[in-house]
């Protein structure tokens, strides 16, 4: 029996630190709903919110293409959604995942460390799309009916693209 019991423990082999809090970040990804898909879903149900009331004040006002109304434009809170529903889902990670991650045998370090991966991977990928989107946004001029969401005051006047092009 101690022998059969031998043999078992000489073939694990211990993981590496970085193995280990890939394997969070799997672990939390499981749902990759909750951390890709609803956020997402959020950027497009604001989107579809924020054209709608854009287009109500522009037939009432007289137009959307004066400067007054897309700089009215550029206070809109809709591009933060994502991010709030992403800080109560980082709360949620901690409170509902750790005591799992724990059974698997999962150290409070490496917990710490493969959750703030993934939010860093998470922040890394959506500040990319966020980057995309304003500049398509400048480019089609609104989304060709003077509408803008995603060039907010905290995003950059005109954007990177945009200012190069201009500079030039």
């Amino acid at each position: 029996m101690t022998d059969l019991l031998a043999g078992t423990a000489a073939s694990v082999h211990p993981r590496s630190a970085p193995a280990r809090i890939w394997n969070v970040v799997r672990l939390h990804l499981i749902d990759r709903r909750t951390y890709i898909g609803i956020p997402w879903l959020i950027v497009e149900m604001a989107f579809v919110i924020t054209v709608f009331i854009a287009q109500i004040i522009g037939f009432t006002t007289g137009g959307l293409g004066t400067p007054d109304a897309i700089e009215g434009q550029r206070y809109s809170w809709a591009v933060l959604s994502p991010q709030w529903y992403l800080v109560i889902v980082g709360v949620q990670a901690i409170s509902f995942g750790f005591p799992l991650a724990l059974g698997f045998g999962v150290t409070r370090r490496d917990f710490y460390l493969g959750t703030a991966l993934l939010f860093v991977l998470i922040s890394a990928v959506n500040a990319l799309a966020f980057a995309v989107l304003t500049q398509l946004e400048q480019v089609t001029e609104g989304w060709f009916i003077d509408t803008y969401m995603f060039n907010a005051l905290w995003l950059g006047l005109d954007g990177f693209w945009w200012t190069c092009s201009r500079s030039s």
